[in-house]
C-alpha cells in the first residue's frame, strides 16, 4: 500500500520555499542590524513582519515533514497468529513494524468511507477497519490506532462497548484510504484476512459490508461467523402472526404542519410588506435602506407561499403503507395529479425477509452518517427492483442487490434480490411494546397509525419474516 500522493517534486518545491524564506529572513535581519542597529529589532513593524514570516515557516516545515509519510509504502502480512504491519523507512520518516495478534482484534469491518479526491466529493472507497481490544505497541504512522466515538463505529456491539467504556471510545486501526491504489490493495488484502479468520467479520444486520466471507448460508447458524449478534433479543417467530383488519401507517404531512407553514410564510410576507411601507415616518434615506433590506424576505416568502399553496393538495394526499395478513401495500401520490394516489400491492409470498437496519449516506464524506431504514427483500429479480414503486410521496427507494452486504443478510436472502428500502425511525422498547399491545387487541387496533408504528405493524403481522427488530415478549 501507499499512504498517499505527492513525492520528490513536492518535497523539492517545499524545500526551496523554506530555503528562500529562511534566506530572506536572515538577509533582512542582517541588513536591519547594519543600517539601524539593534533597536530596529524591537520596532513594531519589524516584529509583526518577522512573526508572520516565522508562522508561515513553521507551517511549511510541518508540510515538508509530512511529505515522506505521504509517499511511504507499507505492507500487511496475514499470518496464522495475526497481522504484521511494516512501514518502510523513507527519507526522514523512520518507518516501523508491529505485530497485531488475533487475540487483540475484536472485529474486522469491511466498510466504505467517503473521501474528497481532487474536485470529486464523496468518492466511496473500501477500507478495512480493525477494532482492537487493547493497545498494540509499535504501530507505524500509516496504520496508527485512533480512538473514535461510538457514532463513528459501524459495528453494533463495538459501539455499545465503547459507550460503556471509561473514555467512551473504540480503538480502531484503518487499513486503506483515498485513491485507486489503496482501494486495489484493500480489495486484495481482505480475502486473505477472511481465509484465516472469517469469524472476525461482523455477522449482524447493522454493519453494511462491501465484503462478506463466503460460506453456505443454508448451513446451520453455528457455521456462520458469529463475532456479532444479529441485534435480535428474541426470536420473532415465537409470536403468533396477527389476522384481521389491516393497519394503515400514515406517512402524509399533518394538516396542522402544512397550514402552519403557510401561515408562517404569509406572516413573513405581510410583516415585511408592512415595514416596507414606512409606517413610522422615517426619512427618505433610512426608509429606502430598510426597503432594500426587506426585498429579500418579501421575495422568498412570496415564492415559498406560492409553492406551499400549490402543493397543498399533494402534501395532504393519503400516502402511507398498509400492512395486513395478505401483504404490504404502498400508497403513493401520482405525479402531476394533485390528490390522486397509486397503490402497489406486495403479497407476503414475494417477500424473503424484512430487516430493520441502519443505512449509510453515500453522498457524504462523513465517517459515518446513519439513517434508520427497513429493507424489504423480494424473491429473485422482482420487477419492483428494476422499475421501482410508482408514484411519489414516500421516502422509498428500490434497487436490485446482486450480493449480500452482511453475513446475516446472506443467511436470510437468496441473491440477486430486489430490495425496497423505506425510512423508518427506531422506537424505544417500551413504545414498541405498547404499539404491539394495541395491535394484538383487534378492538383497540387503529385503522390509521402514525409512521412511527411501521415497525410494530410489520412485526405483528409477519414476525417470521422480520429481523433486527427489538422484539417484545410474545403475546
Amino acid at each position: 500500500m501507499r499512504a498517499g500522493g505527492g513525492g520528490f517534486t513536492a518535497a523539492a518545491a517545499l524545500l526551496a520555499v523554506v530555503a528562500a524564506t529562511v534566506g530572506g529572513l536572515g538577509y533582512g535581519t542582517v541588513h536591519a542590524l547594519r543600517t539601524e542597529g539593534v533597536g530596529a529589532l524591537w520596532s513594531d513593524g519589524y516584529l509583526f513582519h518577522r512573526v508572520l514570516v516565522l508562522g508561515v515557516l513553521v507551517g511549511l516545515l510541518f508540510a515538508l515533514y509530512r511529505v515522506p509519510r505521504r509517499r511511504t509504502r507499507w505492507t500487511v502480512d496475514v499470518l496464522p497468529g495475526g497481522l504484521d504491519i511494516d512501514e518502510e523507512r523513507r527519507w526522514w520518516s523512520p518507518g516501523g513494524r508491529a505485530h497485531v495478534p488475533w487475540e487483540a482484534v475484536r472485529v474486522v469491518s469491511a466498510r466504505e468511507v467517503g473521501y474528497t479526491e481532487g474536485n470529486r466529493n464523496g468518492v466511496r472507497r473500501p477500507v478495512l477497519d480493525v477494532y482492537l481490544r487493547r493497545e498494540v505497541p509499535g504501530l507505524p504512522d500509516a496504520a496508527r490506532a485512533e480512538r473514535v466515538p461510538p457514532d463513528k463505529v459501524d459495528v453494533g456491539e463495538v459501539a455499545a462497548d465503547a459507550s460503556a467504556s471509561g473514555d467512551g471510545r473504540a480503538l480502531r486501526v484503518r487499513l486503506g484510504g483515498a485513491g485507486a491504489e489503496s482501494e486495489k490493495a484493500v480489495r486484495a488484502l481482505t480475502p486473505l484476512v477472511s481465509s484465516v479468520r472469517p469469524d472476525l467479520f461482523p455477522s449482524g444486520l447493522q454493519a453494511e459490508q462491501w465484503f462478506v466471507p463466503e460460506y453456505d448460508h443454508r448451513a446451520p447458524a453455528s457455521a456462520v461467523p458469529a463475532s456479532a449478534s444479529s441485534g435480535e433479543p428474541g426470536d420473532p417467530g415465537e409470536r403468533r402472526p396477527l389476522s384481521g383488519a389491516p393497519v394503515f401507517v400514515d406517512h402524509r404531512h399533518t394538516l396542522v404542519n402544512v397550514l402552519g407553514r403557510i401561515a408562517l410564510w404569509a406572516a413573513v410576507f405581510a410583516g415585511s410588506a408592512f415595514l416596507a411601507s414606512n409606517p413610522f415616518g422615517w426619512g427618505t434615506l433610512l426608509a429606502g435602506l430598510l426597503s432594500l433590506v426587506l426585498l429579500v424576505p418579501v421575495f422568498f416568502s412570496t415564492v415559498a407561499l406560492a409553492v406551499a399553496l400549490w402543493t397543498l393538495p399533494r402534501a395532504t394526499a393519503p400516502v402511507g403503507v398498509r400492512v395486513g395478513e395478505d401483504g404490504i401495500a404502498f400508497i403513493r401520490k401520482r405525479t402531476m395529479r394533485p390528490r390522486a394516489t397509486v397503490t402497489t400491492e406486495v403479497p407476503w409470498e414475494r417477500v424473503q425477509a424484512v430487516a430493520a437496519r441502519e443505512s449509510r449516506d453515500v453522498r457524504t464524506t462523513a465517517d459515518y452518517s446513519r439513517t434508520e431504514v427497513i429493507d424489504i427483500f423480494l424473491k429473485g429479480e422482482d420487477r419492483l427492483g428494476t422499475w421501482g414503486v410508482p408514484g411519489v410521496g414516500l421516502r422509498l427507494t428500490a434497487a436490485m442487490q446482486k450480493r449480500p452486504d452482511s453475513s446475516a443478510v446472506a443467511r436470510l436472502v437468496d441473491f440477486p434480490a430486489a430490495r425496497l428500502r423505506i425510512t423508518a425511525p427506531a422506537v424505544k422498547e417500551a413504545d414498541l411494546r405498547s404499539q404491539m399491545h394495541a395491535l394484538d387487541d383487534e378492538s383497540l387496533r387503529p385503522e390509521r397509525a402514525p409512521r412511527s408504528h411501521l415497525r410494530a405493524a410489520l412485526l405483528a403481522f409477519r414476525p417470521d419474516l422480520c429481523h433486527g427488530f427489538r422484539t417484545p415478549p410474545p403475546a
